[in-house]
């Protein structure tokens, strides 16, 4: 199914900020901030056995995914949160390297988005 979805849906996150171009800008460069650092916790949790905290920070990303309108990362990041619910460690392992390649379209996306 993520294959489906767009990288990046600049139109319709616009559209939902009331067409404010500048609270856009500000959005994407919040994103562009805290994601890595999310996926870095992500993938300390995995590694250690931790599916409370990769769950949790998989929720907190399918979040934040959804409202950039990053949709493909969104809806892997909650492949990977039901991964963590189920103790499955090799699709939550999966998922995470999905959710770092997905993160680098994205960020390209972003950047490559008119100010």
């Amino acid at each position: 199914m993520t294959d489906m979805l767009p990288v990046l849906d600049t139109e319709s996150t616009l559209q939902r900020l009331g067409g404010d171009a500048s609270l856009l800008q500000i959005l994407y460069a919040a994103y562009l901030e805290d994601t890595p650092q999310k996926l870095l916790a992500l993938a300390a949790a995995v590694n250690t056995g931790n599916f409370k905290e990769a769950g949790h920070v998989a929720h907190t990303l399918k979040g934040s995914s959804a409202t950039v309108g990053a949709a493909a990362m969104s809806d892997k990041a909650r492949e990977m949160e039901l991964a963590c619910q189920q103790g499955n460690l090799r699709e939550a392992e999966s998922a995470r390297h999905a959710l770092e390649q997905l993160f680098s379209a994205v960020r390209k996306a972003i950047l490559e988005t008119p100010a």
